[in-house]
Parts: C-alpha cells; sequence; structure tokens
C-alpha cells in the first residue's frame, strides 16, 4: 500500500489533470503545436513516465512480460480519446470543455460499474444528475452560456 492517504492520493490526481487542462490550452490555444503532435507529445510523455513508475515499484521482469490482445485495445482508446481531447480544445470553449468532460466520464463511471454488476450509490446518482441537469440547461436554445 502506498504511504499517502487515499485523500492525498485523489487530491494529487485531481491536482494533476487541472494541471494538464492547463498545459493542454496554453500549448493548443496560443498555436505552439497542432492537436496531433501535442496528442504525440501526451501519450510518450505519459508512457515514459509509467515506465519509470513501473520500474521503481515492480520486479524488471515483470515490467516487459508479453501482453495480452486487451492492452492493445485498451492503448487504442486511450489514443482515441486523447485524439479527441486535442482536437476539443482547439473547438471548444473552456466551460463548454469542462461541462461535456464531467458529464462524459461521470456516465461512463456508471455505464461500466451496472455492466459489472455493481449498483450505483446515491451519491454517484446525485453527481450524475447534476452533471446531465448542467449540461442540459447549457444546451436549452437561447440560454446564455458564458464561457470561464
Amino acid at each position: 500500500m502506498s504511504p499517502l492517504s487515499l485523500g492525498t492520493q485523489t487530491l494529487l490526481a485531481l491536482l494533476a489533470f487541472a494541471g494538464n487542462s492547463v498545459l493542454c490550452r496554453l500549448a493548443l490555444n496560443d498555436n505552439l503545436i497542432d492537436a496531433n503532435s501535442f496528442t504525440l507529445v501526451r501519450l510518450i510523455s505519459g508512457a515514459v513516465v509509467l515506465i519509470g513508475l513501473l520500474l521503481l515499484t515492480q520486479p524488471a521482469g515483470r515490467i516487459f512480460e508479453r501482453p495480452n490482445i486487451s492492452r492493445f485495445k485498451q492503448a487504442a482508446y486511450l489514443f482515441i480519446y486523447a485524439a479527441c481531447f486535442s482536437i476539443a480544445y482547439l473547438m471548444l470553449g473552456t466551460a463548454a470543455g469542462a461541462l461535456i468532460l464531467f458529464v462524459s466520464v461521470q456516465l461512463t463511471m456508471l455505464l461500466v460499474q451496472y455492466i459489472q454488476g455493481r449498483r450505483s450509490t446515491a451519491l454517484e446518482i446525485i453527481g450524475l444528475t447534476l452533471a446531465l441537469g448542467s449540461f442540459a440547461a447549457w444546451m436549452i436554445p437561447g440560454a446564455q452560456r458564458p464561457d470561464i
């Protein structure tokens, strides 16, 4: 088990996601790099960091075991997500992108949980309801959609 508490790990993960969003905005909005190159840099740098973490935490022989085919499928999904995310940064404002991302992630997590046979908690349903309600309010014709 990690020496960091679950709350600390969660906080660090949220800060990393927020930092990632800021870096994406800065790089893509100022046209410092195109979306495709940026996606490639993100995935390669992420792979390097993950390999480094594995080297620190796992026996060397286990790291480079032959992966099963489902790993390639998961990698393809990650690539599609990252490419769409980078392109969306160019096409959507910050508020719209965040709202769509929150709804999509929450809905995906609950759907996977449902498919795996687990029931959602009341708090998860409240979170999804808030996310979907915010998205619906944003989509109402004539609604004010200020971009933060």
